[in-house]
């Protein structure tokens, strides 16, 4: 039989013990507002798992291990997206990668997907008995003792990485850099080079192209061992969830309707962006983010034409971004059009569109 229920009364170690030791076959799908993640089981084995995060889809993980560039993942998923081929195999058959390099990132995909849910404190779930699947290239046979172990070991880090990073806007000074270029990790280096260059965490967690995990307990350990000390912390409200989205949804239909499409907009992204969504609700918010890229696309950001700034590196430099609106800043070059920049990038669709709305709207990029 099948089960549901909410992450706030059967945490991700129970659910996936339970799949376990019941010899379950099925596929387990966790919603938390936006979010859907699957995890695929086998007989009570992980088989693999999918995600609708766009930092979770199998272009960045290649990215992230620099296993292909940008422009051979752009041109991967517009043939994808044509011929209705999958990734895995495009790259493979071109000779961009080996079946077992390109499976040794599935098993890194799958992995990480999993493990996110530990870090989750809420959302709605559902195992659906003998449902079949759609994988990206591999099926494997992933025992849950040990993915539950260090689950765990995730979330308990997790809790220490929130009460001392409370803010994506934190700005971190470099009080020993030569822990970091004494480093063998390429990954070191980078970290370094974005460090020194200011940014704040949520910009470096943007352009570090691994699990963002990973980059924060690596932060953790510099700033537990003093190679790294907070220079700027910024608290954020807590955001406040509204019960009725339904509702919300409806009046945004009803502006649309009377040609208020700004404040259509405005409604549906903040449908979007509210926390602790249910189950129920899923659908409003689907609709919502459906209903925001497209009027986006139709009435302000022409997804074929090419992004350019209109304003100097100087202004750039001194401007306050937030971490999205500077990783869409980095990416525009006069060469990708906005579609392609979206392809490759770990923001969701909806994410980036908004964030190419409102640099447009502040007269920092046109189109052409």
């Amino acid at each position: 039989m099948g089960i549901t229920g909410n992450l706030k009364t059967m945490d991700p170690a129970e659910l996936l013990q339970w799949a376990a030791s019941s010899a379950k076959t099925g596929t387990l799908i966790i919603k938390d507002g936006g979010e859907q993640r699957k995890i695929y089981f086998n007989t009570g084995k992980i088989a693999g798992a999918d995600s609708n995060l766009s930092s979770e889809h199998l272009g960045q993980f290649l990215l992230s291990y620099k296993k292909i560039t940008k422009e051979q993942l752009k041109e991967a998923l517009i043939e994808q997206k044509k011929k209705k081929i999958k990734l895995g195999q495009i790259l493979i058959r071109d000779g961009i990668l080996t079946k077992k390099e390109l499976r040794n990132i599935v098993y890194i995909k799958t992995l990480e997907i999993v493990y996110a849910l530990f870090l989750k404190d809420e959302g709605e779930f559902i195992f659906k008995e003998n449902d079949s699947h759609h994988l990206d290239f591999f099926d494997f046979s992933l025992t849950v003792e040990g993915i539950v172990m260090e689950g765990v070991y995730r979330k308990d880090e997790w809790k220490r990485i929130q009460k001392i990073f409370t803010s994506d806007m934190i700005i971190f000074k470099i009080e020993n850099p030569d822990q970091l270029l004494d480093s063998s990790s390429f990954a070191d280096h980078n970290l370094l080079k974005l460090l020194e260059g200011g940014n704040s965490l949520g910009t470096i967690i943007y352009e570090m192209r691994q699990p963002a995990f990973h980059t924060y307990l690596r932060l953790l350990q510099l700033h537990d061992t003093g190679v790294i000390s907070i220079k700027k912390k910024v608290r954020k409200p807590p955001e406040k969830r509204v019960i009725y989205l339904k509702d919300y949804y409806l009046k945004a239909i009803e502006f649309e309707e009377n040609k208020n499409i700004e404040k259509a907009l405005n409604v549906y992204w903040k449908i979007y962006k509210f926390k602790g969504v249910k189950m129920d609700d899923s659908p409003w918010v689907v609709k919502a983010v459906e209903r925001y890229i497209k009027i986006v696309k139709k009435n302000y950001i022409p997804i074929n034409k090419k992004p350019y700034l209109l304003v100097s590196f100087n202004f750039i430099k001194d401007y306050n971004f937030t971490p999205e609106e500077g990783y869409v800043i980095s990416r525009i070059d006069g060469i990708w059009d906005t579609e392609s920049i979206i392809k490759v990038s770990p923001l969701k669709e909806i994410e980036a569109l908004h964030f190419f709305k409102k640099l447009k709207e502040k007269q920092i990029i046109g189109f052409k």
